[in-house]
């Protein structure tokens, strides 16, 4: 078999796999440059399989034209596929290759929140459910028919990235008995309903930036109207007159944890200066910080943080003090 995947959430799930006695072939993506140093380096699923001696392909692309041969070799020599947060799409040739397909490992309950970024979805949506769905890949993104599914309540304090661990751990225990129960035809596909379909984005740095002007009316537990929501809450909220910046600022700091974070940008003397939250909560005066950091700077507590570089924009923009 073929195990698709380059994040460190998906090594719970190869984990399970060699457990249970399966050495697939890993397909990654290639090393890239990380940390200070920008050194280039394996991914830490690379370096968990390389620790395994595991057969290890890191093709740029999937395209059968810009395989090389031997790669493409590896890949026709397999009739079945496990793909676990791969991060590339798998074309077309290499489903129709895999005899037994390829079953897609999904953390959300599909279809609802397709696409790279489902628990910021279900985050900002204030999903009372989280879960999975283990479906058969198809040339559609998330867009096959459903093998398994579970849930579980989702908790309201949870972040994106502690959601994920949760999410792969529980695949990876099921995982193993779900490719025996597939592969003697016991598990029957059916098609997802495809009418209440809802996708989420390939997140950017960018996405991260709460603006001045939102972040003060979250510090302060205004309404705003949607327009004024940062872009991808727009993109993820159903468009309504208002909402409460402080509940969509939260859902943004806990959606968007570890990366890229949030972070806006502050006047110091005549420059702005970027502030990234690093530990948020939601309170009934507001969305209130407790730890934050200066560009450049070690990262402090939020009532320091705030008293040194925020005053002065209040002043500036002559809005009531900040609850510090």
């Amino acid at each position: 078999m073929i195990f698709f995947g380059s994040s460190e959430y998906s090594l719970p799930i190869l984990k399970s796999l060699l457990k249970s006695g399966l050495e697939p072939l890993v397909v990654t993506v290639p090393d890239r440059p990380q940390g200070r140093g920008m050194q280039i380096k394996p991914n830490s699923l690379a370096k968990f399989a390389a620790s395994q001696r595991l057969d290890i392909a890191k093709p740029p692309s999937l395209k059968k034209e810009r395989l090389s041969s031997a790669i493409r070799k590896k890949l026709t020599a397999h009739k079945f596929g496990i793909c676990a947060v791969y991060g590339k799409i798998i074309p077309k040739w290499i489903l129709c290759q895999l005899s037994q397909g390829i079953l897609n490992l999904h953390p959300s309950l599909l279809p609802r929140y397709r696409g790279a970024a489902p628990a910021l979805g279900m985050i900002l949506n204030n999903e009372k459910l989280g879960g999975f769905t283990i479906i058969k890949m198809d040339t559609k993104l998330d867009h096959g028919p459903i093998i398994y599914q579970e849930s579980w309540p989702l908790p309201a304090q949870q972040t994106a990235g502690e959601y994920y661990r949760q999410a792969f751990q529980q695949m990876a225990r099921k995982i193993a008995y779900l490719i025996k129960e597939y592969q003697q035809n016991r598990l029957q596909p059916q098609p997802q309903n495809h009418s209440r379909a809802s996708l989420t984005p390939l997140l950017q740095r960018q996405d991260g930036y709460l603006p001045p002007s939102f972040f003060r009316s979250a510090l302060q537990n205004k309404a705003i109207p949607f327009e004024k929501l940062p872009p991808v809450a727009q993109k993820l909220l159903p468009k309504r007159r208002f909402y409460h910046a402080a509940k969509v600022a939260f859902g943004l700091y806990r959606g968007l944890s570890p990366w890229p974070g949030v972070w806006t940008e502050i006047k110091k003397g005549n420059r702005l200066v970027r502030l990234k939250i690093l530990a948020a909560e939601l309170t009934p005066h507001g969305f209130l910080p407790s730890r934050a950091q200066l560009a450049g700077k070690t990262p402090q507590p939020w009532p320091a943080a705030a008293r040194e570089l925020l005053q002065e924009a209040i002043r500036r923009s002559n809005q009531a003090q900040l609850p510090l």
